[in-house]
């Protein structure tokens, strides 16, 4: 892949860079880090020296004195500013200023981790994730709290009777109302209706991206699992049957399949003659055993006979082209 930071295709060990480039950079951070540190101990002593200066008086608060903030020039009394340098100078920013100031851009805004803006932790998340390591890291918690939980949210049964505050529209509502958090086991805090329109926003504002994203996983998905291949391959195969009836689809595709794409998988896989894996897969076809063009797709009965998982079997792609839509 290529390293982010030279652009030369490398072998990539940290996030998106080569080693080159990652003990480059870690040469230059402590060469940074033992600087700050010389500055700071410069900066101390001198404090320390102006303290000890006789000449110099510690600062007392005294109420009857104002001082306008520089950050949201209101004038207040002194004691709405801190002392600095061991109580000999006082702060330009007011205390409220200075403890809802983001501690990484260094601006005042509402904080919502710590001391950073939602801005400034949505930068760091996006950073952090985009690294391979922590993403497996993340995905194995994921799945760990899903399996501890999992047990709970089958548990877990709507009162009637019990409602919820949501926490976007602030409506009290009946529990069916809210979706159930899997990977946690608990009611989320949002309502389907909020739920619903802050998907739709986002996709309308991430549109490209999140279709780019959403093929690339499919993409992936495909390579390593045969049971959502052949999931995909089998939603197009109905489509374009019962599209070229000018028919209607009476049910989801695995329901007329009649079967889970695991279990679907086990069964093709149980029919296949020899030189058929599923690394090979697309050289053969999962093919209708009568085919799709001898039934009447515009009959829902029909429909369920003609896609059952009964009627398909795996047969090589020169075999099937042969075959046709004869029976």
């Amino acid at each position: 892949m290529k390293c982010s930071k030279c652009n030369e295709e490398k072998e990539l060990v940290r996030g998106n860079q080569c080693k080159e480039c990652k003990n480059a950079y870690e040469r230059e951070r402590k060469r940074g880090t033992k600087e700050r540190k010389e500055l700071t101990n410069i900066k101390i002593k001198e404090a320390l020296n102006k303290k000890n200066d006789s000449n110099i008086v510690e600062l007392i608060i005294d109420d009857k004195l104002s001082f306008k903030c520089k950050l949201c020039n209101e004038t207040k009394i002194m004691s709405f500013f801190n002392l600095i340098n061991y109580n000999t100078e006082l702060s330009d920013e007011c205390n409220k200023c200075f403890s809802s100031k983001c501690t990484r851009c260094h601006e005042v805004k509402e904080l919502v981790k710590g001391k950073w803006c939602k801005e400034c932790k949505n930068e760091y998340e996006r950073i952090r994730r985009s690294d391979a390591k922590v993403k497996e890291k993340i995905k194995e918690k994921e799945k760990e709290r899903y399996q501890k939980n999992k047990e709970n949210v089958k548990e877990i049964k709507f009162d009637d009777n019990e409602t919820k505050e949501c926490s976007v529209c602030n409506e009290v509502k009946k529990l069916d109302k809210f979706h159930v958090a899997k990977t946690k086991g608990k009611i989320r805090a949002e309502c389907r209706t909020c739920s619903s329109k802050n998907r739709k926003e986002y996709y309308q504002t991430h549109k490209d991206e999140t279709i780019k994203q959403t093929n690339k996983y499919k993409n992936e998905r495909r390579k390593k699992d045969p049971a959502f291949k052949i999931e995909r391959n089998m939603r197009c195969r109905l489509y374009h049957a019962l599209k070229k009836d000018g028919a209607k689809k009476s049910d989801t595709t695995m329901k007329l399949v009649g079967c889970t794409p695991t279990f679907l998988k086990g069964y093709i896989e149980a029919k296949f003659t020899d030189g058929m894996t599923w690394d090979n897969y697309g050289d053969f076809h999962i093919d209708h055993i009568r085919p799709c063009a001898s039934f009447n797709l515009l009959n829902e009965e029909e429909q369920r006979i003609c896609f059952h998982y009964k009627n398909l079997q795996p047969l090589w792609g020169h075999d099937n082209l042969i075959k046709g839509s004869k029976f």
